[in-house]
């Protein structure tokens, strides 16, 4: 989404030798509105499909049915407090636990909140991981391994796998991660690839088990480059995946990009550079509308995408009203088809 917004705050040393003496400014979200829902946790339930491995996971049938839902929570009580609310909005858990960083320390304590919300569960912490401020120059040069080296050390102490959004939507031209972008930190997709695959290494020399790359470009091509010229290598990737949002409606009430049409372009040309690997949604969103319920509707009763596992939405209204409870029909379609599955 081009409009983003920085959570977590990286510590000042590690920002400073990320950006070779220059310390990122971190960007303020925007605030969000007071009115929410209530403060009490969301009601126990049946058990979470986060249980049942992605290989039994049906690939047929409806997409509420078979697909992991979470979410970007920003309500403005805390990052954490935020997805338990959300989860008693709608009534039910969202085991995706979707959230933001800058650069810097591997959060622990973050990390450890998420944890703490169902031990026996652990949600999949689903990162995107932002790197503002960072030259990859110095990321290929190796002037950062040791910083990589620390914080994947770090993160396979969490108990559950985390899901890595690096560089997303680099095939668009707002991020400076984006060789397209007027303030490109990256000379071009070659740097990019290299840069990708140094990090991925780190990853993997410290044995980060639990920790998997997703490949995320905008669901649409805009600027310069494609997602494929970014593709890094199948060998490189852990999971694949689409950022999308439906920002417009026509005048005849019908929504410029259906969540078919956002997903279903980069599912084809993602499934066919990486024959097995999970197909995610980053972040997904509607635009508010009269019509704006039909739109949730029709996402979760699609058949198509057998290898859609996770979808995360983008629950703040930030530029757009982009929330799951944006009018009373949007809010009682997500509470319909959010209730928990039990995947057996």
């Amino acid at each position: 989404m081009r409009r983003r917004r920085l959570l977590e705050i990286a510590t000042a040393g590690a920002a400073a030798t990320l950006a070779g003496c220059t310390t990122p400014g971190d960007e303020s979200p925007a605030a969000a509105p007071r009115t929410g829902p209530p403060s009490s946790a969301a009601p126990s339930g049946p058990a979470l499909p986060s249980i049942v491995p992605t290989s039994k996971r049906p690939t047929t049938g409806p997409i509420a049915q078979r697909v992991r839902f979470g979410a970007w929570a920003r309500q403005g009580h805390g990052l954490v407090d935020d997805h338990v609310r959300l989860e008693g909005l709608l009534y039910t858990r969202l085991p995706v636990f979707s959230w933001f960083q800058s650069f810097g320390a591997w959060d622990t304590g973050t990390a450890d909140r998420i944890a703490a919300i169902r031990p026996d569960q652990p949600y999949d912490s689903m990162l995107c991981w932002e790197a503002f401020g960072v030259p990859f120059e110095n990321i290929n040069r190796g002037l950062l391994d040791r910083y990589f080296s620390d914080y994947f050390v770090a993160a396979k102490r969490y108990p559950g796998r985390v899901i890595i959004r690096l560089f997303h939507e680099s095939n668009g031209n707002w991020y400076p991660w984006a060789a397209a972008s007027r303030n490109a930190t990256v000379n071009g997709p070659n740097d990019w690839k290299r840069a990708w695959r140094r990090i991925v290494g780190m990853a993997r020399r410290v044995q980060a088990g639990n920790v998997f790359f997703m490949f995320c470009p905008n669901h649409i091509d805009i600027g310069k480059y494609r997602a494929e010229d970014y593709w890094p290598g199948r060998e490189w990737v852990d999971v694949i995946g689409v950022d999308g949002y439906n920002q417009e409606w026509t005048a005849r009430g019908k929504p410029r990009h259906a969540a078919e049409q956002i997903i279903a372009p980069m599912y084809h040309r993602l499934t066919k550079l990486h024959p097995t690997a999970e197909f995610m949604v980053g972040e997904i969103g509607c635009a508010p509308h009269k019509n704006k319920a039909f739109w949730h509707e029709a996402l979760y009763e699609s058949t198509r995408f057998p290898r859609l596992t996770q979808i995360a939405f983008f629950h703040e209204s930030k530029g757009e009203n982009w929330r799951l409870d944006s009018d009373p029909d949007t809010l009682r379609i997500n509470r319909q088809y959010l209730a928990p599955q039990a995947l057996e």
